[in-house]
């Protein structure tokens, strides 16, 4: 399932052999059916630190309800040393597919969670350099979609050197039409600082996230 190379994708067919053994997931009481063989369901990148391989996989067992997304580090010959699983809101909602949400930014590594509800979608990123539980980190906003009211759009870009870490954020407020557009009435242009501390990001600036609808 993992090859010697630096990046790659893991298939359903590949992948699910290497969950059922490690007993991460549940195939008779699933929905699993929902993926046939060839579809990536994964991603994995080598840590240059120690060789060993960080794999972000799809489990769409029923036992956690909802999907979830599984952090896993293993060596070259697939033995697992560490496991961690994310959970969203109702579905992946800030996700296009079972493997975008996982990516590597230099030194880190990023995995997305997505918050949900009705007329609702927000994007929490955690960016990392050893695996860590979701509890332990702090969660960087990256976006939101709100239609509560007066409808809310909040999109970002990422600036990251070394251990700082500077969130661009654009917010645009107004109203959805009997046609569904977006009109949007205000735009806000901001920025967010973060540093990274003892494998935590933090930031003193969390009141400018104040009127939004975020999970912080």
């Amino acid at each position: 399932m993992i090859q010697a190379k630096d990046s790659g994708y893991i298939t359903k067919s590949s992948g699910i052999g290497f969950l059922q053994a490690a007993k991460l997931t549940d195939t008779l009481n699933s929905y699993w059916s929902q993926a046939n063989d060839h579809d990536t369901i994964g991603k994995y990148y080598r840590n240059g630190r120690s060789n060993n391989y960080f794999l972000c996989v799809i489990d769409l067992s029923k036992k956690y309800t909802f999907e979830t997304h599984l952090l896993i580090e293993a060596r070259p010959n697939g033995k697992i040393l560490k496991k961690e699983r994310f959970n969203h809101g109702n579905y992946s909602c800030c996700w296009t597919n079972y493997y975008d949400g996982f990516n590597k930014y230099g030194e880190y590594f990023g995995l997305k969670t997505c918050g949900t509800g009705s007329g609702y979608c927000a994007s929490y990123r955690y960016l990392f350099k050893e695996i860590t539980a979701k509890e332990r980190q702090n969660a960087i906003p990256e976006s939101c979609w709100s239609s509560f009211g007066i409808t809310q759009n909040l999109t970002s870009k990422m600036e990251l050197k070394n251990d700082t870490l500077v969130m661009h954020y654009k917010l645009e407020k107004g109203e959805l039409n009997d046609s569904s557009d977006f009109n949007v009435n205000e735009t806000k242009i901001f920025d967010v600082k973060f540093v990274f501390k003892n494998k935590k990001w933090i930031t003193g600036e969390k009141k400018k996230f104040d009127g939004l609808d975020l999970d912080l």
